[in-house]
C-alpha cells in the first residue's frame, strides 16, 4: 500500500477490459447486486481487520479504495461497460454462415463467441473490421486441423510400425525372426 493524505491506499490493477465485459455480460444487470454484496463482504473484512490491529473502527482510509469500488469507478467510466449485454453483435449467426462458408452447427457458436469477444476489445470496431477477424481465426482454425491431421498421421504411422510387437497374446511379433517374445 502506499501512503496517501495519511491514508493507506491499495494498488490495485486496473481490470481487464475482456475478462470485465465477459463477466457483465454473464451477469447482465445482476452485476451490481453482485458488486453490493462483494463491498459489504469488503467493508466487513476491512472493518474486522482494523478492530483487530487497532482496536479502532473508526478509520476508513482502507474502505475509500476497495477492489469492489475500483472495479465500479473502472466499469462504469473508464471502460464504459455498463449494459455491455445490450450490445448488438455486428452479425448474426446466419450471416456468419453466409460470409465465411460455415456448415450450420456448433461451429457457429464459436464464431460468435469469437465476435463477442472481439467486441468487448473493440468497442469502436465497425462491422467490416469484425468480419476481417472472423476471416483471420477461421484461416488460423484450419491451419490448426491441417496441423493436427499431419500429427495423427505421424502417430498413425507410428503405431502401424509397432503392431505386434507387445499383442499380449504371448506369441512371438510378425516382424520378429529370432523366436523370442515381446512384452
Amino acid at each position: 500500500s502506499q501512503e496517501e493524505g495519511g491514508a493507506a491506499q491499495l494498488l490495485l490493477p486496473f481490470p481487464c477490459r475482456l475478462r470485465s465485459g465477459l463477466l457483465l455480460r454473464s451477469l447482465k444487470e445482476h452485476w451490481v447486486t453482485c458488486l453490493l454484496t462483494a463491498s459489504a463482504w469488503e467493508i466487513r473484512s476491512c472493518r474486522r481487520l482494523e478492530e483487530n490491529n487497532s482496536g479502532d473502527s473508526t478509520s476508513t482510509g482502507a474502505i475509500d479504495e476497495l477492489p469492489s469500488r475500483h472495479f465500479y469507478r473502472a466499469t462504469v467510466g473508464e471502460l464504459d461497460l455498463d449494459e455491455c449485454w445490450k450490445v448488438r453483435p455486428h452479425l448474426n449467426g446466419k450471416e456468419i454462415i453466409k460470409e465465411l462458408g460455415l456448415p450450420k452447427g456448433p461451429l457457429v457458436g464459436m464464431y460468435i463467441e469469437d465476435q463477442t469477444r472481439w467486441m468487448l476489445l473493440n468497442p469502436k470496431g465497425s462491422r467490416d473490421e469484425c468480419m476481417a477477424h472472423l476471416a483471420q481465426r477461421k484461416r488460423e482454425r484450419e491451419q490448426e486441423d491441417v496441423k493436427e491431421a499431419e500429427d495423427d498421421a505421424v502417430v498413425d504411422d507410428q503405431n502401424e510400425q509397432n503392431v505386434g510387437v507387445a499383442n499380449g497374446d504371448g506369441k512371438t511379433s510378425p516382424d520378429n525372426t529370432d523366436g523370442s517374445k515381446h512384452f
